[in-house]
């Protein structure tokens, strides 16, 4: 009688014996069938009987026990998708940060160990006895030689640390271009003397920047051309127009190996292996190098690039909307061009 009812008021029951035939149960799932015959993917009986029918409660009670979390399962399933690659993005990203950080502890340890045993073999040879008071002066010399460049690494490490950190604070103001160049210019007049080298200087206009964070960034330009220039010049041009401020800094000297530009500005690179200019012609390190050394009794090393120097200046840089690139001079020499725009680029 129930059957006939259930004729009667429209469900097409497919199995009469076992009440509403809407819904098949296939692998924990109802199927609903259709009035041709197939099964489709509906979840709830429209059955007349309602929860008269056993068959259509059961349906509706397996619906909300299970089938909002089966709809749902793809997006679910999306999500989970997304947090799995996305905690192993974070994973690789520490495994990098670790081997950066390995790699620059190992890199530090040997700038600071390469000018520590040429301050150990200068204590040594002053403790010796029947020392002439010019060597022991040569030898003081280079001890407070030493001593600065240990003071120079410790303290652009430091700078280096702070701007990763974003822990400064940039005064970005309008400053003049001129005083930029002859802020960076002034501590090296002594050294370039040594080296006979000349400053050729045409600067004007502004730029809006950090002027002492900026004139710290190309002293250090301005002293890796010093460093690979002998009985030379240095050419530093400043200019502005509408859309950018810039510095063009151009020497005489030995210029960049080419597989050396790529990687002139990354930290602790310090091109190949020492060679300077005289041995090759055309080989260039990274900022920072003291080439002499004192014989007396023990060789003192040679110290090589410490590779900071220019990576400072282009952190320096881009942190103020700015960008670097160096380049070889087709007369011969080492160009590096500062562009300080005035919006987002």
């Amino acid at each position: 009688m129930e059957n006939e009812s259930t004729q009667k008021s429209g469900c097409l029951c497919a199995d009469a014996d076992n009440g509403c035939g809407r819904y098949r149960r296939k692998r924990n799932m109802f199927l609903f069938k259709s009035e041709s015959g197939a099964y489709c993917g509906r979840r709830f009986c429209n059955c007349d009987f309602g929860s008269a029918c056993e068959r259509c409660a059961a349906s509706q009670a397996f619906q909300k026990a299970c089938g909002r979390n089966r709809r749902h399962s793809p997006r679910l399933e999306n999500e989970l998708t997304k947090l799995i690659v996305r905690l192993r993005e974070q994973a690789d990203a520490l495994r990098s940060d670790k081997t950066k950080l390995a790699d620059s502890i190992a890199d530090i340890s040997h700038q600071i160990k390469t000018p520590l045993t040429a301050l150990n073999l200068i204590a040594e040879s002053l403790g010796r006895s029947g020392m002439n008071a010019e060597k022991r002066m040569e030898l003081l010399l280079e001890l407070r030689r030493q001593l600065t460049r240990i003071e120079w690494l410790v303290s652009a490490l430091l700078k280096l640390a702070r701007l990763d950190a974003d822990s400064v604070t940039f005064s970005r103001k309008h400053a003049e271009l001129a005083a930029i160049v002859d802020g960076a210019v002034e501590p090296l007049e002594i050294m370039a003397e040594l080296k006979n080298v000349h400053f050729e200087i045409d600067a004007s206009g502004f730029a809006y920047c950090d002027p002492d964070w900026m004139t710290e960034a190309l002293g250090n330009i301005l002293k890796n051309c010093v460093e690979h220039c002998e009985n030379g010049s240095i050419y530093v041009t400043a200019s502005e127009n509408p859309i950018y401020s810039e510095f063009r800094i151009r020497d005489t000297g030995c210029g960049i190996a080419e597989q050396d530009l790529p990687h002139i500005f990354e930290r602790f690179y310090t091109g190949s292996a020492g060679m300077n200019c005289t041995e090759t012609g055309s080989l260039r390190n990274n900022t920072h190098t003291e080439n002499d050394t004192v014989q007396c009794g023990a060789q003192i090393p040679q110290l090589q690039s410490v590779g900071i120097g220019l990576a400072l200046s282009r952190t320096i840089i881009s942190k103020q909307n700015g960008t670097i690139k160096a380049e070889n001079h087709r007369q011969g020499g080492a160009v590096f061009t500062i562009r300080l725009y005035k919006s987002a680029v």
